[in-house]
């Protein structure tokens, strides 16, 4: 989250293993226990930018290669946090860096990979019921911490007997299958 700070993008951390397997499934859940804050940066800033970076990386790469743009094809930035003024043009940079970078050996496979825009969505109460949207390839943004009355006790991502409301890891991994697929949820 440390890029999220000053609302930027991170070269080193491309992450296209989540972008390919967000796209693969229709989504992911990204699970923090911050003990600061109901939404951390990664949360507010670091994944918003994430997700919209990628969105227009792939439109960039459609319009260098003269490929028709889908119908729906979402370059927002889905953001809690308020962005700055230049945060377009921050984004647009970001865009530029990658594509003049090289990072992207392949940009046919990002564009076979990446066949949904992403979006991330933010959930840190529990009783909150997300509903993903068929047209992304979601990013479930999901806080572990707990909530009391006087403020939220925090929780730790290895710690599941206080979120995972009797969620194991042997429990998770022995129904992936039925779980694989959260778009048919």
């Amino acid at each position: 989250s440390t890029d999220g700070h000053v609302w930027t993008f991170s070269m080193k951390r491309l992450n296209l293993r989540v972008l390919e397997l967000a796209s693969q499934s229709g989504g992911v859940l990204i699970i923090d226990a911050t003990k600061r804050k109901m939404l951390p940066d990664s949360f507010s800033r670091t994944i918003p930018i994430w997700c919209c970076v990628w969105n227009r990386v792939v439109t960039k790469y459609r319009s260098l290669m003269q490929i028709t743009e889908p119908k729906f094809w979402d370059i927002a930035l889905y953001s809690p946090a308020q962005p700055p003024e230049d945060i377009e043009e921050r984004l647009n940079e970001f865009v530029t860096q990658i594509i003049e970078s090289g990072m992207i050996s392949d940009p046919q496979w990002l564009l076979r990979t990446l066949k949904l825009p992403l979006r991330p969505y933010f959930c840190s109460n529990p009783n909150i019921k997300i509903e993903s949207d068929r047209r992304y390839a979601c990013i479930i943004c999901v806080n572990a911490s707990k909530r009391k009355s006087q403020g939220y006790e925090p929780g730790a991502a290895d710690d599941h007997e206080l979120w995972g409301r009797g969620l194991t890891p042997q429990l998770f991994w022995d129904n992936i299958l039925q779980t694989n697929d959260i778009r048919k949820a």
